[in-house]
């Protein structure tokens, strides 16, 4: 999924862009499952994303935790891993409806991992920002900051990625 956007901005232009920046703006940890991200939920309230009140730097950390929690998890369990997934998507929480799945867990990474790989294999210059924004809300004072930083110190011909992973909320503020 991830490396898909970046050869796709890759190919987009008429050459290959020197440099190419990567806005994560998940407030929550992600782990990728077989390339696919999922995040850790509270068991009350399934259908919603955690509010952490972290650093970035926390946040970064938590999630490589998270990916050696899950591996180890996954190892113990005999290579499985029981998921829960929305079996449609609903506007509303409420109407949702979950289906608990087994996953065979062939790769698990954090988002961090996954962007170094993609940096040492397909973009070389390829760096990586989180802006923790909230879901559905418009972002902190502090996250416009950390944009409007890391925007000034690049050209403004350097693409920038801006996931959240579902394009709603946070990525329509951002």
């Amino acid at each position: 999924a991830v490396s898909g956007h970046v050869s796709q901005v890759v190919a987009s232009t008429a050459e290959p862009p020197e440099k190419m920046v990567w806005f994560n703006v998940r407030k929550e940890p992600v782990v990728y499952i077989n390339g696919s991200p999922l995040s850790p939920r509270d068991p009350a309230e399934l259908h919603k994303n955690l509010n952490l009140q972290a650093s970035v730097d926390q946040t970064n950390y938590l999630e490589q935790c998270l990916a050696g929690i899950t591996q180890t998890a996954v190892d113990a369990a005999g290579g499985v891993l029981k998921v829960h997934k929305d079996t449609l998507f609903c506007e509303n929480p409420l109407e949702r409806e979950e289906d608990v799945v087994e996953l065979k867990a062939e790769k698990i990474a954090s988002l961090q991992d996954v962007l170094a790989e993609l940096k040492e294999t397909v973009h070389p210059n390829l760096e990586y920002t989180r802006l923790p924004a909230n879901e559905e809300r418009a972002p902190a004072e502090f996250c416009f900051d950390m944009m409007t930083d890391k925007l000034k110190s690049i050209p403004a011909a350097v693409p920038c990625v801006f996931s959240d992973q579902i394009g709603r909320g946070r990525t329509t503020n951002a």
